[in-house]
């Protein structure tokens, strides 16, 4: 009997498995079809204020940096310190810092790695925890560049070092 309740087990759970795993390739394969013409996904986030940021609050003309992040995350401490130091390096960017995390936590990672003002960071919050179903990702940090038209010009999933992050956005502008 035991033996019988395991083979089930173990069938639906093969079964199962199987139909998860053809339904995130399906996904996978949408998105590499549809390649970088992919637009910025429709958002819907919180400012520390407590406001609603959209696709709307987006600053026209500006290449965009989405971070997905997490202030506990020793690499996206990291990336918050190499985006803080070399800031000057991303002219005509806008980067979102987006976390999942109660927004007290968020402005305190903020005065803690951007001290001051910075008029091309802005930290929000996802509160439907909705960023890895519009934007792909669960891991922390990934960046996601879009350039002035919001196109699509690269995803990074894990620390994206500033030479990087560089050399996508250069690259993009000598076309």
């Amino acid at each position: 009997m035991k033996k019988k309740i395991f083979s089930v087990a173990t069938v639906c759970f093969v079964v199962l498995a199987v139909i998860l795993g053809n339904k995130f390739k399906t996904a996978y394969d949408k998105r590499q079809s549809l390649g970088n013409d992919i637009g910025i996904p429709k958002f819907i986030f919180y400012n520390s204020e407590g406001r609603e940021y959209s696709n709307d609050s987006l600053i026209a003309g500006r290449n965009r940096l989405f971070v997905y992040f997490n202030t506990t995350c020793e690499h996206c401490q990291n990336e918050a310190g190499e985006l803080r130091k070399n800031c000057a390096q991303l002219p005509n960017s806008m980067i979102y810092f987006i976390s999942t995390e109660p927004i007290s936590v968020i402005k305190k990672f903020k005065e803690e790695y951007f001290p001051g003002t910075f008029s091309n960071i802005v930290f929000l919050k996802d509160s439907s925890n909705n960023y890895f179903k519009t934007f792909e990702s669960m891991i922390t940090p990934t960046v996601n560049v879009y350039n002035e038209n919001g196109k699509l010009l690269k995803i990074i999933k894990g620390e994206a070092k500033i030479e990087l992050l560089v050399n996508v956005l250069k690259n993009e502008t000598e076309k």
